[in-house]
């Protein structure tokens, strides 16, 4: 193994990811960061990370990601934690089917992609760490107008899962952590997604949306930094243990709406997401 563990951390323009980043880079990992745009790039590069340009809905980035990389490792690596990704805010039948097909490329194809181009280098070398932030509804409940990701979402937790049983018996250990919560820009994003890439005017579900985004809009979109910590101290030890958890559901709450989701009968589901709509979203 090499004397300085090295990791790739995708979707570090800000979020779980920058921290996460960090948070490794402090405690003597070699951190390789990637992000889409360049002026994140430079931000990265300025702060004293090892960037990579990365869109995981293009192949030929995939690809080019991971030559880049592995010359810079000398063909090695210890970890890779697939954190990119991004919410599509929308009713199923509002949503284009290019819109819906690009969630998917970026949420589940691209990481898969990356995690099977990077699979030969760990069973080459005997051992690796996968991780993937998957969301906390991955045994299949989805809000609605988020059906997009959480669609998205729970394939890739069912991939990992086969892909975690296809790899018994090697030393390649996959786990993904379930966050739900926090507040990061990723809902500001998604929020200009949605303006861009949904006729809400034209919406049968146009005065929903309105209160959606005015209730999206108060809420707290900064990143708080003890929320982040949590998931960056949660993929470390997921790095460092000698046997790594398969799945981390935080914080508190989240546990709770994902053992009520897989317990509760659907119509139960369905009333207290309804009543949680009317009082706390307004929205019914």
């Amino acid at each position: 193994m090499s004397l300085q563990k090295m990791v790739l951390i995708t979707g570090c323009s800000s979020g779980f990811g920058r921290e996460t980043a960090r948070y490794l880079k402090a405690r003597g990992w070699r951190v390789f960061v990637t992000a889409r745009k360049e002026n994140d790039i430079q931000n990265l590069l300025q702060e004293g990370f090892e960037p990579i340009p990365l869109n995981l809905a293009s192949s030929a980035s995939i690809r080019c990601a991971v030559e880049t990389l592995l010359r810079a490792t000398k063909d090695k690596l210890d970890a890779v934690v697939n954190n990119a990704g991004y919410t599509q805010i929308g009713a199923i039948e509002d949503i284009p089917r290019e819109v819906l097909r690009e969630q998917f490329e970026t949420n589940f194809f691209g990481p898969i992609e990356l995690t099977s181009m990077l699979l030969p280098v760990f069973r080459r070398q005997g051992y690796g760490r996968i991780i993937f932030i998957a969301n906390s509804d991955n045994n299949g409940f989805a809000f609605p107008f988020l059906g997009a990701e959480s669609a998205s979402k729970n394939a890739l937790v069912t991939v990992c899962n086969a892909l975690r049983r296809e790899l018994k018996g090697t030393n390649i250990n996959i786990s993904y952590i379930c966050p739900g919560g926090f507040h990061t820009r990723l809902m500001e994003k998604a929020l200009a997604r949605f303006r861009e890439s949904i006729t809400i005017e034209k919406s049968y579900y146009k005065s929903k949306y309105e209160k959606l985004v005015a209730f999206l809009a108060k809420t707290d979109c900064a990143a708080h930094s003890d929320n982040l910590i949590s998931i960056a101290q949660t993929v470390y030890k997921l790095l460092e243990s000698k046997k790594p958890r398969i799945r981390v559901v935080l914080p508190f709450s989240t546990k709770l709406h994902f053992w009520a989701h897989r317990f509760l009968t659907e119509r139960m589901l369905d009333t207290l997401l309804f009543l949680k709509m009317k009082f706390v979203y307004k929205m019914l």
